[in-house]
């Protein structure tokens, strides 16, 4: 049986580029066909798989295929992927990573295993990115404009209109720790402070 898995968080169109790129890549296939398509709603700030999902999991027999369009759709907590993966191998059905380009199944040996492992660090940060873009993607459709509104200050700003109160500070001995309690800004952004007039 082939398995076509989708999972969003509320923005239908990344349900519909899912479902286009696995129909895309069924259609250059010869005798292959979805047999069933399973789908997930399962929040932008979901942690863990898909409800869907993980009763599939359950189910997948030995020469089952299951696909998605990319990897980060399985879920948003690496280890627990490395578990989906784990899962699939143990019960000799494969699991096909369209984008990413990822075919995992019984074949696989140590070595390959390892790889799979060695890809965590990768798959981390490709996480943070599509966690980034669907929360932006989000807002933008609520019509909550993204950005510093135009004429706020940045915290920088608010240190260079106390210029000389700080300077007076760190010259009576206060610390930066507690410079940066004061004015509620990261020690970070005091540092570029001091760096910009040289202090």
């Amino acid at each position: 049986m082939v398995i076509a898995y989708l999972n969003v968080g509320t923005d239908r169109e990344h349900l519909d580029i899912q479902r286009n790129m696995i129909n895309e890549f069924v259609s250059k296939k010869d005798n292959l066909q979805v047999d069933k398509w399973i789908t997930d709603v399962t929040g932008e700030k979901a942690k863990k798989m898909g409800q869907k999902l993980e009763d599939t999991l359950e189910r997948i027999k030995e020469g089952d295929v299951l696909i998605v369009s990319d990897i980060t759709r399985l879920s948003r907590s690496v280890f627990e992927m490395m578990e989906i993966l784990s899962v699939c191998l143990k019960k000799k059905a494969s699991l096909w990573c369209l984008e990413d380009r990822y075919i995992f199944d019984s074949s696989m040996d140590y070595e390959k295993m390892n790889k799979a492992f060695m890809l965590t660090v990768d798959l981390d940060h490709s996480l943070i990115t599509m966690r980034t873009k669907d929360t932006l993607m989000e807002l933008k459709h609520s019509g909550k404009k993204l950005g510093r509104p135009v004429g706020s200050k940045t915290k920088q700003d608010s240190l260079d209109e106390k210029k000389d109160e700080i300077i007076n500070m760190l010259e009576q001995g206060e610390t930066v720790a507690a410079i940066c309690q004061y004015y509620n800004v990261s020690k970070n952004t005091f540092y570029k402070f001091k760096k910009n007039y040289g202090l």
